[in-house]
């Protein structure tokens, strides 16, 4: 037997099986394209009803140090970060009767978020979910650190929202149209659905998803910050493809949660389980049926759900979203049907 498939029975917790062994083919697939693209590791997953069916790492975390990629080794996802900021805001609207989709953010915040142009219309929680709340990522003011930031959530985005601040420009960090026109894709709005969670719910953005997410689907893996490691040096080096497969340091931002989540492939196995299951992942439910299903619902611009998007893979319509950034790069997809 091979020792992936070994690796892959080790599973946290929950009763799901893993059907197959790799194939040969797709061995030799993925390391021909490795070589190809000079790309250090991938790590991929397919599940079906309540199994992994496939489940695999290739290639190298760390080239420097000869330490290869495995199922456990901790990715930055990027992008798909906002698929776990979205479900902890619905769980705090399904948890919470006196918070609706239609509110304000500002309602819920210790300052005022307004669209400078449009200071009647508000900015509401379906919008941030949709990216059509009229915020615009400025990246003047979006900065990259060493390691962990030390700048909270809280005062990046209170500079970000608050006219006078050093950080505050109406043209910059706002489109020129009214909130719930029109669709733009926003990493600040994301993050400010971050600190909406963190607002309503009492706890550190980070902490309650360690709590409400993380733990019942058992993603031992998974942090938003390298100080929540016990031991970073397992982490995935990024390597910039672009410049030669060059090595970035571990990195962050004070919008962390648009994309600063880093997980295995094995603890993602697990929350796609989940948003599979409408919620569910071995008898732990993270969000009611209802609301797991309006998350996958279109609901602005033809393809936009919360956070979720549909795409077509081989024809077929999937729930979506991809992720980028300095030396990573991510997709998942779902299909229901």
């Amino acid at each position: 037997m091979k020792q992936t498939l070994q690796l892959l029975l080790l599973l946290v917790c929950g009763p799901i099986v893993v059907a197959q062994p790799t194939s040969l083919e797709v061995d030799q697939f993925v390391y021909q394209w490795l070589l190809n693209h000079e790309n250090p590791a991938v790590v991929g997953c397919v599940v079906k009803g309540q199994e992994i069916i496939w489940m695999d790492a290739y290639g190298y975390a760390n080239v420097e140090d000869d330490y290869s990629a495995t199922v456990d080794t901790p990715f930055m996802l990027a992008s798909v970060s906002k698929t776990f900021t979205g479900t902890a805001l619905l769980q705090v609207i399904e948890d919470n009767p006196n918070v609706d989709f239609s509110d304000a953010a500002s309602d819920h915040l210790d300052f005022e978020v307004i669209h400078p142009a449009y200071p009647d219309t508000p900015i509401t929680l379906e919008q941030l979910l949709t990216h059509s709340s009229g915020i615009k990522d400025n990246w003047n003011v979006m900065p990259y650190c060493d390691g962990d930031c030390t700048v909270a959530l809280s005062d990046f985005l209170y500079g970000y929202f608050t006219l006078g601040e050093p950080n505050y420009n109406a043209s910059a960090n706002f489109y020129n149209w009214e909130p719930g026109s029109t669709y733009a894709y926003s990493n600040i709005g994301a993050a400010l659905i971050g600190l909406l969670v963190e607002s309503i719910s009492g706890m550190p953005f980070n902490n309650y998803c360690e709590q409400n997410i993380f733990a019942p689907l058992c993603m031992d893996n998974t942090h938003w910050f390298l100080s929540e490691f016990s031991d970073v040096s397992a982490i995935a080096t990024p390597y910039d493809t672009w410049s030669g497969a060059d090595p970035v340091d571990h990195y962050g931002y004070p919008d962390y949660p648009d994309g600063q989540l880093r997980s295995s492939i094995r603890d993602m196995a697990n929350w796609l389980l989940a948003q599979l299951n409408d919620g569910n992942f071995s008898n732990q439910q993270i969000l009611g049926e209802a609301m797991a299903s309006d998350a996958m619902t279109v609901h602005f611009g033809g393809d936009q759900g919360y956070i979720w998007y549909q795409d077509m893979v081989d024809g077929d319509v999937v729930w979506a979203h991809n992720g980028g950034d300095l030396g990573v790069s991510s997709d998942i997809f779902i299909s229901k049907e």
